[in-house]
């Protein structure tokens, strides 16, 4: 596996930690960490999106920015 995404599993699952009160469920503490790795997953791929973005010429960055909202949108809705 990936080094990083082995980062953010560990990053998400102490978020999980940090979120869940020890007295739930283990089913509800697995769907806070799905939650968090998967909003990170999308950070992530969102900041790699944006470093290309900061190395291409300005005329030709609409496509990045129009990539990086439809994402979002799809994901956060926004």
């Amino acid at each position: 596996m990936n080094e990083r995404i082995k980062e953010l599993v560990g990053q998400a699952k102490f978020m999980a930690e940090e979120t869940t009160n020890k007295q739930i469920s283990k089913n509800a503490e697995l769907d806070v960490f799905v939650e968090k790795f998967a909003d990170l997953i999308v950070e992530e791929f969102r900041n790699v999106l944006a470093d290309e973005y900061r190395k291409t010429p300005l005329e030709c960055c609409g496509h990045f920015l129009r990539a990086d909202e439809t994402i979002a949108k799809h994901f956060y809705g926004v």
